[in-house]
């Protein structure tokens, strides 16, 4: 016997499918209640998409704002429809919709045999009132969205001419070679320019705001240390080579800068494999997680010329939950943090993960200061917004702690930190097929 499947066409309407996708069979219709909002802003289109390539039919039901605000309109809008099915058996899925809303539902099942689903957070599994019974079960979530399809979903695309790695995936486990470690990465190196003239206090003066002006203007953040070997470096000029010298400064700062960019990469697939390393070597802690992706540049459909956001490392669970790990190398930008924390709630909703992942760098000498200040600023920062949450990376054996001025600082190992973050999502039940 078919069935019909009722959702509440919503904003984040990607939540809507993995418990359609986990209950839909061959034959089955779904059925999205639409509001004149949802017709307006067209919330089915991409979900509609994602059925459609999966072989499932899709109609719907257009509300009123009348049908969302009574919960008896909102029942018998259902229970008219059903009438005209009576051989179809009724789902209501319960992910969509204002919250006052699952009243109406509530009406219709003491109308009707209506059984409800919905999807949970934590764990990431289906729970289900059968028409039958008072208290709802849980069950494993199945056929879970791939990362295409939630990007489908949310109405966005991989931005033309960039490609992401799969790094790991549910169904093929890990899908890259191991690269080298981020820890065996040497320090920047800046350009050498011989020192002309020894002393010269005017010029020497002049060169320090030449180097505060350009570090401002390029947005380097350079440590005290690191400031001070950079003046040594490139040493005092003579002013008629200023000119030359500042040219030569900007050519160097340039260089810096592309060195960080390939560092901050490296870091990036090095944390990639560390976590596709760990979901093989822990199966009961990956069974949530659905694929992970690193690189990916994502564009809205309508707009595919504008990069919408990047993800670092991105881990889609079977809930259609989204983490990023946000892999920070290099300077902190906490407006641009939180610019996008903005961005990847607007995709994956107010459920989605915003992880700053910071490797634990102590070697050379004068990288241990800048690592030290890195994660008191992060764990303020996390204290104050639990939007936040920080990971630090940590290489295999690598001791996580340091001192530094006399104290010692300890963190979880990289590790530590992926089950603790993980196993708040991991089923209750048995694994269903997928």
């Amino acid at each position: 016997m078919s069935r019909r499947i009722y959702a509440v066409a919503t904003g984040q309407n990607h939540a809507n499918l993995p418990p359609i996708l986990s209950v839909a069979e061959q034959g089955d219709l779904v059925v999205w209640l639409e509001t004149p909002l949802a017709r307006q802003r067209r919330w089915v289109a991409g979900a509609n998409e994602v059925l459609r390539r999966r072989h499932i039919q899709q109609t719907s039901i257009e509300l009123e704002d009348a049908d969302v605000h009574s919960p008896r309109a909102l029942a018998r809008r259902i229970l008219d429809d059903l009438s005209q099915h009576p051989n179809a058996e009724a789902v209501f899925v319960l992910n969509g919709g204002q919250k006052h809303m699952v009243l109406g539902v509530g009406e219709a099942r003491q109308g009707a045999r209506l059984q409800l689903v919905y999807s949970d957070v934590r764990p990431a599994q289906l729970w289900v009132l059968d028409p039958e019974d008072s208290a709802f079960h849980a069950e494993a979530l199945r056929n879970p969205l791939t990362f295409d399809e939630f990007l489908l979903a949310t109405g966005l695309s991989e931005a033309p001419g960039t490609t992401s790695c799969l790094v790991w995936s549910h169904n093929g486990g890990a899908q890259v070679e191991p690269a080298v470690s981020y820890a065996q990465a040497g320090p920047i190196k800046l350009p050498v320019l011989r020192s002309w003239m020894q002393t010269n206090p005017e010029l020497r003066a002049r060169w320090q705001d030449l180097v505060d002006k350009a570090i401002r203007n390029t947005g380097v953040r350079l440590g005290v240390a690191q400031r001070l070997e950079l003046v040594q470096r490139l040493g005092s000029v003579d002013s008629t080579l200023f000119t030359a010298t500042e040219a030569f400064f900007r050519h160097a700062m340039q260089q810096v800068l592309q060195q960080q960019a390939s560092l901050g990469k490296q870091f990036e697939q090095s944390v990639a494999r560390a976590v596709a390393r760990f979901l093989t070597e822990n199966p009961d802690l990956a069974r949530p997680v659905v694929e992970v992706r690193q690189g990916l540049v994502v564009a809205k459909r309508e707009t595919p010329e504008l990069t919408f956001a990047e993800y670092d490392v991105a881990i889609l669970l079977e809930n259609a939950m989204l983490i990023h790990l946000e892999c920070k190398s290099g300077a902190l930008d906490e407006k641009d943090l939180f610019a996008r924390l903005a961005k990847l709630r607007e995709v994956g909703g107010q459920a989605a993960q915003q992880v700053l992942c910071v490797p634990l760098r102590t070697e050379p000498a004068d990288q241990l200061a800048h690592t030290h200040e890195t994660l008191q600023r992060l764990q303020r920062l996390c204290q104050v917004s639990p939007n936040f949450q920080l990971l630090v990376y940590t290489e295999p054996g690598q001791a996580p702690a340091y001192e530094f001025e006399g104290q010692r600082y300890e963190f979880p190992t990289f590790e530590q930190g992926l089950r603790q973050l993980l196993a708040p999502f991991r089923p209750e039940v048995a694994r269903g097929p997928r």
